[in-house]
C-alpha cells in the first residue's frame, strides 16, 4: 500500500503548524493588521489563514516566523521547535514506525 502525503489545509498537522502561529500572535497582543503590515500584506489574508481557508506555504511560513519573532520578540527557533514536534507526530488514524 502506498503511503500517500495528504497536502489539504484539512491536515491535522497543518491546523496545529497554524494555531501555533495564532497562539504566539494572539500572546503578544499582535492584531491581524499589525502582522499584515509586517509581512506586507492585507489583513483578510491573515484572518484567512487563520481561518484555514488559504494556505501558506513554505516560503510564507518562514516569512511569519520571522514576522512574528520580530514583533513578539520571540526567537523564531522556538516557533520552529513547536512545529516540528507537531509534524514529527503521526497524523490521527496512522501509527508509529
Amino acid at each position: 500500500m502506498t503511503n500517500r502525503r495528504s497536502s489539504t489545509i484539512h491536515d491535522s498537522r497543518y491546523g496545529r503548524l497554524i494555531e501555533i502561529l495564532i497562539d504566539r500572535r494572539s500572546e503578544a497582543g499582535v492584531s491581524q493588521a499589525a502582522l499584515a503590515a509586517e509581512l506586507g500584506i492585507c489583513q483578510p489574508d491573515v484572518s484567512k489563514v487563520e481561518r484555514l481557508v488559504r494556505r501558506i506555504d513554505a516560503l510564507e511560513f518562514f516569512d511569519w516566523v520571522i514576522a512574528l519573532g520580530t514583533l513578539t520578540n520571540c526567537n523564531p527557533k522556538e516557533i520552529l521547535g513547536e512545529v516540528y514536534l507537531c509534524a514529527s507526530r503521526p497524523r490521527q488514524g496512522e501509527e508509529e514506525t
